[in-house]
Formats: structure tokens, C-alpha cells, sequence
């Protein structure tokens, strides 16, 4: 995170690793870091968690996210407080993602209200995650897997998409019904949330902003 100004809304800060990992030596001070269990995505969650049990609300943040500022965090906090949501997700508009990272390649939807990208933090409840972790892992290995997805979130759902009929909010209705709880998007103005350094390119795109 490359702002000078510290999270107002952010008290604490872990970072969940490999083994083998060589980050100890670059982290800032008072960052405390553990090691990841298992094999998924959702394990390295659920590790992270663990260290925060005593929380009512955790922020995911995914670790390759080098123009992130705390104007960009302290924003998605504070909306995903105010929803009370158990699960808040992060998004942004495509067409501002794009004129900013030309040549990120970022994946878009393209939906009857406008056309989006997925940001890369979540407000979660501690609480959420431990009861539904297994839910959570049939999602996460289903996102690119087209049948997988379709028999998760169901064929009717699927079709509108394809058809452009469906809306931001038909997603979130649709995840509070398959995952029983709360759930809520926060469509922010930080693009930066959305650039993810994923190929060699991304670097140099990093190096040119920050300059």
C-alpha cells in the first residue's frame, strides 16, 4: 500500500503466507505474520481468521495489490460497515478500471445496470466464514469452471446472464439466498482496488503510476 496516510478504520494487519515464504524480511513493523494451513484459498481465510477470532468483522485483502491506498480501504470499510452485511464484496466500473490500466486485462461483467469488475477486498464476519467455510470452497472452485457455476448458482441464472437482463442487485439476492446471510456489493471509485499484478506486464504498469 503505497499511501502515506494510515487506515482510520483499520486497527490491525496480518499477513497469511507459505512456509517457505521470504516476505518476514520486507514487512513493516508490528505486522504480524502466520503461515497458511491447507491447500485452498479458503484455508489460507480461515488461518488468517484464526488470528482474529475475537473480531466481529475481518477485511480480505489480496496481497498483490501494489497501487492499493488507505483513502481506497478506509472507502470500502466504512460502506461495508454501514450495509451490516455479513459478506461485502468489493466491485468497480469497467470503464474506470480501464482508462486508468489500459492493458491490465481485467475481467469483466457485463450486466443490464453497467459493465464491472471485481475489486480484491471483502468485509467478512468471522462468524460467516466458520459456518459456511465449506460453502465457501464449492464457490471459490466453482468461479471458472462454467458447469460447475451453472449447477451452483443455477441454470435460470446463468441464461439471464447471457441475455444482458441481469442487475447488481439480482447477484446479491441471489448470494444471500445460496449462502444464507447478508450479503452486499460496494461499487467503489478506487480503481486501484481492481489491479491485481497477475503477468510480468502488470509490474511495469505498477512502476509507471507510482512514479
Amino acid at each position: 500500500m503505497h499511501s502515506r496516510r494510515r487506515n482510520l478504520l483499520v486497527s490491525e494487519v496480518v499477513v497469511v503466507t507459505a512456509p517457505d515464504s521470504p516476505v518476514q524480511g520486507i514487512l513493516a513493523e508490528g505486522t504480524a505474520r502466520i503461515e497458511a494451513t491447507g491447500e485452498s484459498f479458503v484455508d489460507t481465510i480461515m488461518a488468517g481468521l484464526e488470528y482474529y477470532k475475537d473480531y466481529q468483522k475481518t477485511l480480505l485483502v489480496t496481497a498483490d495489490l501494489p497501487l492499493l491506498t488507505a483513502e481506497a480501504v478506509d472507502h470500502f470499510v466504512a460502506e461495508a460497515l454501514d450495509s451490516g452485511a455479513e459478506l461485502c464484496y468489493s466491485m468497480v466500473s469497467g470503464q474506470r478500471a480501464e482508462s486508468l490500466y489500459k492493458t491490465a486485462g481485467h475481467v469483466l461483467v457485463r450486466l443490464r445496470d453497467g459493465t464491472f469488475t471485481g475489486g480484491n477486498l471483502a468485509l467478512v464476519s468471522c462468524q460467516f466464514v466458520q459456518r459456511e467455510q465449506q460453502r465457501l470452497k464449492q464457490a471459490f472452485a466453482s468461479r471458472k469452471n462454467p458447469i460447475r457455476l451453472a449447477r451452483l448458482l443455477g441454470g435460470r441464472f446463468i441464461f439471464q446472464y447471457l441475455l444482458g437482463r441481469l442487475t447488481v442487485a439480482d447477484i446479491v439476492q441471489r448470494a444471500n439466498k445460496i449462502l444464507g446471510c447478508k450479503a452486499m456489493v460496494v461499487n467503489s471509485p478506487y480503481p486501484e482496488i481492481s489491479f491485481d499484478v497477475d503477468k510480468p506486464e502488470h509490474i511495469a504498469i505498477a512502476r509507471q503510476h507510482l512514479q
